[in-house]
C-alpha cells in the first residue's frame, strides 16, 4: 500500500518562489502520527520539518537525496512537497490545506477521480484553520 501526503494551498499549488507554502508545527507533529512505526520517506529538502521530532514517535524517517528517488518509494508513505505527483497512484492520499492562496509555481496535478474524500479541519499551530483531505481508492 502506498500513501502519499501533501500540503496544498486552495488552488493545489505546492511551492511559491521554489520553496514550500508554509509549514506548521502540528500538521508535522500530524505527519508523523500517520507514520507511526511505519517507514516516512522524505526528501532531503523537507528533513528540516521533522528535526523537532520524538524518534518514539515517528522511528522510521527515510531521507531521499532527490526526489525522483522519493517517488519510486514503493509501497510507503511519502511526503511530497515538491513534485506533481502526477505519475503516482497510491492507495490513499492524505492533503493538508493552509485555507490561502499563494502565486504557487508547482501544482499537484495527481488525478482524484476514484477516490472517495473525507475530510476535517483543526485548529494549527501557525494558521487559526488547517483543513485535512482523506483521499480513498475505490477504484484498482
Amino acid at each position: 500500500m502506498q500513501m502519499l501526503i501533501v500540503c496544498l494551498d486552495d488552488q493545489n499549488g505546492m511551492t511559491f518562489n521554489h520553496r514550500r507554502c508554509s509549514s506548521d508545527r502540528r500538521v508535522t507533529d500530524l505527519i508523523s502520527l500517520i507514520a507511526g512505526a511505519n517507514p516516512l520517506h522524505i526528501e532531503r529538502y523537507s528533513k528540516t520539518l521533522f528535526e523537532s521530532v520524538r524518534p518514539s514517535i515517528c522511528p522510521k524517517l527515510v531521507i531521499h537525496d532527490d526526489i525522483d528517488d522519493l517517488l519510486r518509494s514503493d509501497p510507503g508513505i511519502l511526503f511530497v512537497e515538491r513534485s506533481s505527483c502526477s505519475g503516482l497512484s497510491p492507495d490513499k492520499i492524505v492533503v493538508f490545506r493552509w485555507r490561502s492562496c499563494y502565486p504557487a509555481d508547482m501544482h499537484f496535478e495527481l488525478n482524484l477521480s476514484g477516490y472517495a474524500k473525507t475530510e476535517g479541519k483543526f485548529h494549527g499551530n501557525s494558521h487559526e484553520e488547517i483543513s485535512v483531505e482523506i483521499y480513498e481508492k475505490t477504484t484498482k
